[in-house]
């Protein structure tokens, strides 16, 4: 890995002093918004989004569940994304858990805030070596 490079990422302010990181990305070539999260363990997709965008392939439905993201605990399933991609990195063949994360989109909703269709994690964070640039809104990964 010695080939680094930025993307621009917008910061939103939620409610009072509060804020999220959200980038641009490309889901089988459909383009998309992640929420950084470096407090989640995995990179993660958001269900309904997968159901409504991503028809050729079917979640498969897992016996565990997951914890975190506002909640107790979710169903979570499982699905390999073709393609994922974000800035200059190219997964493809990309495992991933797929989570309801319609409890966030309608936050967002309410907060006139643009919608997600998944949460990048600390898998993908700590494997690329992100630096997270919050004056000048920069995520450096490197490849």
């Amino acid at each position: 890995m010695k080939n680094s490079f930025e993307i621009p990422f917008n910061i939103l302010k939620i409610e009072n002093e509060g804020y999220h990181i959200q980038i641009q990305a490309n889901i089988n070539d459909l383009n998309c918004t992640l929420l950084i999260d470096t407090g989640a363990s995995k990179t993660v997709l958001d269900l309904n989004f997968f159901n409504h965008y991503i028809s050729d392939y079917s979640p498969v439905q897992e016996d565990r569940l997951s914890v975190g993201l506002g909640t107790d605990s979710m169903i979570t399933h499982s699905a390999t994304i073709e393609n994922l991609k974000i800035g200059e990195i190219l997964l493809t063949d990309f495992q991933t858990t797929l989570l309801d994360l319609s409890h966030v989109n309608t936050s967002y909703n309410k907060l006139y805030l643009p919608e997600i269709a998944g949460v990048l994690g600390g898998d993908l964070l700590m494997k690329h070596h992100a630096i997270i640039n919050y004056y000048d809104q920069k995520l450096t990964l490197k490849y």
